[in-house]
């Protein structure tokens, strides 16, 4: 389960909801620094160095250009950030004073560029909010029916469990069980194999050493019940490399 949000153009895919709720902190941080006052650079392809901790998905990188290329285009994207922008030309002065061109400038962005700034990540705030509360109702709404999954069976006796332990001169993992379907109070002795680089297999007891335990079409519908509880909530589960 993940979930997409585009934000200035770009895809971020979240595969847990922590990350969703870090791009939540970003924005909240980018949108105190707005006001601020910024360095706007001539050297190499930066142009403001607009950075706030944990931003993973450059949000704060592609603020500056949505601000310089899409809210305002000017004839480069530092005449835009100029254009929107109030020069604190003394600072300019000062800083550049030995240089032998204008490589840095002090700039605070006006209000109107400040404004849509802010609306625009309070509106991508409030998308994301809403999105992680979709998906933490849809997280609890899959434990609970996975809680359900699992109280559907009720393992009985177990005749014999080994714990697989070591890789291919190791020993692979067995467990011989009763186990009860509780809707209707079947029971069922299941053998469970977990095998070095093949994988589990769960199969009938009363199916050991045939070849019918592959073969799904001799198994009863508790039998196949059980089968899918197992490799869902069974003591093996994957491959053992």
């Amino acid at each position: 389960m993940y979930k997409e949000y585009k934000m200035f153009e770009r895809d971020h895919i979240y595969d847990f909801t922590f990350e969703l709720e870090q791009d939540i902190s970003v924005a909240e941080k980018i949108i105190s620094k707005i006001p601020e006052e910024h360095i706007l650079t001539y050297q190499d392809l930066g142009t403001i160095e607009f950075y706030v901790g944990d931003d993973s998905n450059f949000i704060g990188h592609d603020l500056i250009k949505w601000l310089g290329t899409v809210y305002h285009k000017g004839a480069t994207i530092r005449d835009s950030l100029l254009e929107i922008s109030i020069e604190d030309k003394e600072w300019t002065a000062r800083r550049n004073k030995d240089l032998n061109s204008i490589y840095y400038r002090m700039i605070t962005f006006n209000e109107d560029a400040q404004q849509a700034a802010i609306d625009y990540l309070q509106n991508a705030i409030n998308d994301m909010k809403k999105l992680l509360r979709d998906w933490e109702t849809e997280i609890k709404e899959e434990s609970d029916k996975k809680e359900i999954r699992k109280s559907s069976v009720t393992v009985l006796n177990e005749y014999k469990y080994v714990k697989p332990r070591g890789g291919e001169n190791g020993v692979d993992g067995y467990c011989d069980a009763d186990y009860k379907l509780n809707e209707t109070g079947e029971v069922v002795r299941f053998i469970s194999r977990d095998v070095f680089d093949f994988g589990v297999l769960n199969y009938p007891q009363r199916l050991d050493k045939t070849d019918d335990i592959f073969n799904k079409s001799t198994w009863t519908n508790t039998e196949m019940e059980i089968l899918a509880w197992l490799a869902e909530f069974g003591k093996f589960h994957g491959i053992r490399m």
